[in-house]
């Protein structure tokens, strides 16, 4: 009887260890994951960076997504179709919030960015113009994210004169600044 015992607590616990999930938050997007801690918070910081940059260039100080935005990740593809789930890089609307749904270790998908910045848009601000929808889109793709460190600026695949728009808005020293002012008025 003690070892029946034994043995169904040693079991309980080595499953208890394999999946461990852990919650995190960052304005309105949210972390569920079972992947390395590390991994995994440097895509919601990730997320969170393309969320203020964004913002700066709109002019909004703090961009608000309704519904919430979650981020599931998992360990690996294996533990991913144990639950049936299907990592993709698309957000996947849900009754109550919005997932994008990945493995650990990488980063978030142009695809996924793309559709970040147009729902970000699209619930903060008035319809842009879609040049400059497109080339917020296509420049927020080329997003470095080094902890609190952001570069841009290096040439998407798509390189075209909406991403060249945006760029040149975004970086050079003249229009330093102004970017927010004219993107909020547009």
């Amino acid at each position: 009887m003690g070892r029946s015992i034994l043995g169904l607590l040693l079991i309980s616990a080595t499953c208890h260890a394999e999946n461990r999930w852990y919650e995190s938050r960052s304005g309105p997007i949210e972390l569920l994951s079972d992947a390395p801690q590390r991994h995994s918070l440097a895509t919601l910081g990730e997320a969170e960076q393309l969320r203020f940059v964004l913002g700066r260039l709109l002019g909004i100080d703090d961009l608000q997504a309704n519904p919430k935005v979650r981020l599931v990740i998992f360990k690996d593809a294996r533990d991913a179709s144990q639950t049936g789930a299907t990592p993709a890089p698309f957000l996947v609307e849900g009754r109550d919030r919005r997932a994008i749904v990945m493995t650990g270790g990488q980063p978030l998908a142009a695809d996924s960015i793309r559709q970040l910045t147009r729902m970000f848009i699209e619930r903060n601000t008035g319809r842009l113009p879609p040049e400059f929808e497109r080339g917020l889109e296509n420049f927020l793709t080329t997003l470095e994210v080094d902890g609190a460190h952001v570069k841009w600026g290096a040439p998407p695949a798509n390189a075209d004169r909406d991403w060249a728009r945006v760029s040149l808005l975004a970086s050079d020293p003249e229009y330093g600044g102004r970017a927010g002012i004219l993107l909020f008025n547009l």
